[in-house]
């Protein structure tokens, strides 16, 4: 709908500016040569600027005047709403921005009126002039906004947005190195006092962690996460994980190397410790589930001798029932089914497969509380389960300092000591017997099927599962 502008000079104007536009139709585009598509949309962007910039001093005359208030409109804003359609967040920022060229930004509503200067930068010059601090020399402040308004000639508005982050630094640093830390020394202050982890739950099988403390540490832990979730490719292709997964198999490998470190936190005396329940049975057929606990709860096993619900946390076996053990939790009082004892109070109990446990009691610090069908403890963790140091010495020079598994560079401090016939199946913790694999593919070979045994030529080679090589053709390094 034409509006009619024609009762005063600008009225004018703007019909000149519809009349040429409208002769534009008998003109078309597809006729220009090529070398003239440039320099004309140069020169429309430009005076698209000085329109825009027209548009902001109607909007701020109009905001002066107060003609809203004639109007059912409640704000200027929502009368240039009215006006042009234009959104809520774009009239108010209009009307912000006219302000701000016509009482402060006097070098930026030059440029602008000029076509120097697109609107979007004069947006951002106003936005990065709204972050220097209210007190600064007002001299200081026009240098900074002249400063913007010459990089906006070279950069677009999204690079002026980054420059504007960093405009009080350019033109006053000192002060700004000042503010800026003690802005970050409060906010460090104010982070560190909100430090917190969470341990929760996700539904069947899974455990979350949120975690707050302040960005440094943060940075600190993606780096060290980042270093090691770099992709490994594998014998079939690259590695198709997505960074997410790759970030927490990184989380769960970095986890084993602090286990591993010479230097880990003890708590009386001895390193933190998990301890896991599960029927031998179970252990040696891969079926059905143990339990594990934590050692920094308070322990108790139950005697499979003791009346039931006394458990074995006194030297009579019949303390107080700390676990809160009984016929339904360990077994039925007459005997059918396999007595676990309880290590820690049930709740913390956590339940985890027969396949889960092999995996873990290869080469970490959880000690297997192997159950017979009675109940009975058949061995709490061994000395001879494990490699020792100068084992895994000799498995690393063996197998070249890395991950066994081919292709793998994983270092030798980052892999586990993998027993090619487990030790619950009666496999020897002797070199012949071991392979270090990092946790990636250690867990390949516990839960995805493939298999690794001692290749005729002195050195492990692994077996595909049939749906990824019918042939089950052995790889090796």
């Amino acid at each position: 709908m034409d509006t009619d502008t024609s009762t005063h000079p600008l009225g004018a104007v703007v019909d000149g500016v519809r009349d040429s536009l409208d002769g534009v139709a008998s003109c078309p585009v597809w006729s220009l040569p090529d070398a003239e598509l440039g320099p004309i949309l140069a020169a429309l962007t430009k005076e698209r600027a000085r329109l825009d910039a027209l548009i902001l001093d109607l909007a701020r005359q109009a905001d002066v005047n107060a003609v809203h208030a004639a109007t059912a409109a409640a704000s200027t804003a929502v009368w240039v709403r009215q006006q042009t359609r234009m959104s809520r967040a774009e009239a108010g920022g209009a009307v912000k921005l006219a302000k701000a060229l016509d009482t402060t930004l006097h070098t930026t509503k030059k440029a602008l009126a000029e076509g120097r200067v697109s609107l979007r930068h004069a947006q951002e010059i106003h936005l990065a002039m709204g972050k220097l601090p209210a007190d600064i020399d007002p001299e200081v402040k026009a240098q900074g906004e002249a400063a913007l308004v010459e990089q906006a000639q070279t950069f677009d508005p999204q690079e002026l947005r980054a420059l504007g982050d960093r405009l009080y630094q350019v033109v006053a640093p000192a002060d700004a190195n000042r503010r800026i830390g003690e802005q970050l020394a409060r906010e460090e202050r104010k982070a560190a006092a909100t430090r917190s982890v969470y341990f929760g739950t996700a539904g069947p099988g899974v455990g979350t962690v949120t975690m707050r403390f302040e960005r440094a540490y943060m940075t600190q832990l993606h780096g060290m996460l980042d270093a090691l979730a770099k992709p490994r490719p594998g014998p079939h292709g690259r590695d198709t994980r997505p960074y997410d997964r790759r970030l927490a198999d990184a989380a769960i490998e970095w986890i084993g190397l602090a286990q591993a470190a010479g230097n880990a936190p003890t708590r009386g005396g001895t390193r933190p410790r998990i301890t896991a329940t599960i029927p031998f049975q179970y252990l040696r057929d891969l079926y059905g589930h143990g339990v594990i606990h934590t050692t920094l709860q308070a322990t108790a096993t139950l005697n499979p001798t003791s009346p039931a619900g006394c458990c074995e946390d006194s030297p009579t076996g019949c303390g107080e029932n700390v676990g809160g053990c009984s016929d339904r939790e360990n077994g039925g009082a007459d005997g059918s089914g396999p007595k676990v004892g309880t290590f820690g109070k049930v709740p913390d109990g956590i339940p985890v497969s027969a396949r889960w446990l092999r995996m873990l009691t290869c080469d970490a610090e959880i000690l297997p509380a192997v159950l017979g069908s009675d109940g009975a403890i058949l061995d709490l963790g061994t000395t001879t389960r494990l490699f020792t140091s100068n084992q895994r010495h000799a498995l690393g020079e063996r197998d070249g300092h890395h991950c066994n598994f081919p292709d793998c560079q994983t270092p030798e401090k980052w892999c586990h000591a993998h027993h090619l016939i487990h030790w619950a199946d009666g496999g020897p913790t002797d070199i012949g017997n071991g392979v270090l694999l990092c946790p990636t593919h250690h867990h390949l070979i516990h839960h995805d099927n493939w298999q690794v045994r001692m290749g005729d030529h002195g050195h492990p080679e692994y077996i595909p599962p049939p749906w990824t090589d019918p042939t089950r053709h052995p790889l090796r390094r």
